[in-house]
């Protein structure tokens, strides 16, 4: 009579097959494996949204400099050293523009260019001290805004079109453009998967002192 009941339980408990092992493995298997993607896939999204902020946040800081200082550029028609000029090229540019700081108001020579992918800004103050207005060669003592830029350009706006150059320095133009764009395409400072995150931004700059 035990050996009937031992067999009678023995046949109705006939455990896990191969094949359902297999199964529950590969289940298994797969929702790790699409836990993991899932996850890399957030991070690389994240990732690339942080960057894309970063680029946002430091182009838009180098504008905005430029912009404070450009817009106030001022010129002046005298002869020799007091002459007051602005030279536009397609990337770089420079002006005089009133310097606020504390105690009074000066003057200062301002240039803005490229540099192995680095937006840079030459300042000179121009006091009683050193009253020459005249730029120097290059841009000495050059302080770094931006880096990771790609490529910058400035056009100038005379009322009726755009100009890649604006020298008041030649003979040519004796005024302030209306009008100053700047184009700048900033690079991420690291690559995602093997890619570089490209942004292009631009700023239309009104000249106070047209």
């Amino acid at each position: 009579m035990k050996k009937g009941s031992f067999a009678v339980l023995s046949e109705g408990d006939k455990g896990l097959t191969l094949l359902e092992v297999l199964l529950s493995f590969i289940i298994f298997v797969v929702i790790i494996v699409s836990s993991v993607i899932l996850i890399k896939t957030t991070l690389i999204n994240l990732r690339k949204k942080n960057l894309e902020k970063e680029i946002f946040s430091d182009a838009i800081q180098t504008l905005e400099v430029i912009e404070r200082h450009l817009s106030c550029a001022i010129i002046n028609e005298t002869i020799g050293s007091y002459r007051m000029n602005f030279i536009g090229a397609p990337n770089y540019i420079k002006f005089i523009a009133p310097f606020p700081d504390d105690t009074k108001s000066d003057l200062g020579k301002f240039g803005f260019y490229l540099d192995e992918n680095k937006i840079k800004m030459f300042f000179e103050r121009v006091d009683k001290q050193e009253d020459d207005f005249t730029f120097p060669k290059g841009f000495p003592g050059a302080q770094v805004l931006g880096t990771s830029v790609e490529n910058m350009k400035f056009s100038y706006f005379d009322g009726k079109e755009w100009k890649d150059e604006w020298n008041t320095d030649t003979g040519g133009e004796e005024v302030l453009p209306y009008f100053v764009k700047v184009e700048i395409t900033v690079l991420s400072p690291e690559k995602i998967e093997g890619k570089e995150t490209k942004q292009i931004f631009s700023k239309l700059i009104k000249l106070e002192n047209r």
